[in-house]
């Protein structure tokens, strides 16, 4: 044999027990590897089976995400209107606010006129009312001087009257006295009619009062020359005059007048002059 053969042979020896030792722990791991293959293979089954799950619970989460992004975006939208509607009562609140603030203005301005004319007005009616309490007192005044002047006048006319009665009445007794008799009547119901024109004489037989009126019955009547709307004379003793009267309703032998001027209480009795002008 050669010594290239040789060296050949312990090569391939050497080369033959480094191969045998590294092939024993070669196949020692391929054991391990191939367990550790199976587990990462497990690993990989349960990483995918988690895979599929993320996959499958990121969908749902998607879903659930996108249904939210719509109802957030539907409550974002109203609360835009919202937004918008507040905003437009805003400017409207602003602008009754600002119209407000404006007849407020006025109104204050309107208040401080009407208070300078309340015053001027309040001093207009102080001198008003001044002006009229004197023009009062003077009319009271005026009426005071009045009442006295018709009271002076009243008891003048009653003056005058009572003359005049009393004047009538003379003249009455005179002519009386001249004519006789015959010239009058004095009642009593004998049937007798006076005649036209001459006096008639009587008495009161009864008087009354009712509301301020005063009737009397005299006991002459149409028999003796009376007769409705003849003046009548009411006087006491010879002169004294009492009133006057006015006959409303006439019976034969009686009458009712009204007494129409007083100067005294007339009473029953008293003397009655009809058929004279006075």
């Amino acid at each position: 044999m050669s010594p290239l053969t040789k060296a050949f042979v312990v090569l391939v020896t050497v080369l033959s027990v480094l191969l045998v030792a590294l092939v024993i722990p070669f196949v020692a791991k391929t054991g391990t590897l191939t367990d550790e293959i199976s587990a990462l293979e497990s690993q990989l089954l349960v990483a995918n089976s988690a895979a599929d799950n993320a996959r499958a619970e990121s969908t749902r989460l998607l879903a659930v995400q996108s249904a939210g992004n719509a109802e957030l975006e539907a409550a974002v939208n109203t609360l835009r209107g919202e937004n918008l509607r507040l905003s437009q009562q805003l400017a409207t609140a602003t602008a009754g606010q600002q119209q407000a603030t404006n007849e407020l203005a006025k109104a204050s301005a309107t208040k401080t006129i009407m208070a300078q004319s309340g015053d001027r007005l309040t001093e207009l009616v102080q001198n008003r009312t001044e002006a009229l309490s004197a023009a009062q007192g003077e009319l009271v005044t005026v009426k005071t001087q009045n009442a006295q002047l018709v009271q002076q006048n009243n008891e003048l006319d009653a003056q005058v009257n009572t003359l005049t009665a009393s004047l009538r009445l003379m003249k009455e007794r005179l002519a009386g006295a001249v004519g006789g008799s015959s010239s009058s009547y004095t009642g009593g119901g004998s049937g007798r009619v006076a005649d036209s024109g001459k006096a008639v004489r009587g008495n009161v037989s009864d008087v009354e009062s009712t509301n301020g009126i005063t009737l009397i019955q005299i006991n002459v009547g149409a028999n003796d020359g009376m007769h409705p709307g003849s003046k009548v004379l009411i006087y006491r003793g010879s002169d004294i005059y009492v009133a006057t009267a006015v006959v409303d309703t006439v019976d034969g032998n009686v009458s009712v007048a009204r007494v129409n001027q007083a100067n005294d209480s007339i009473r029953a009795g008293d003397s009655v002059l009809a058929g004279v002008s006075f």
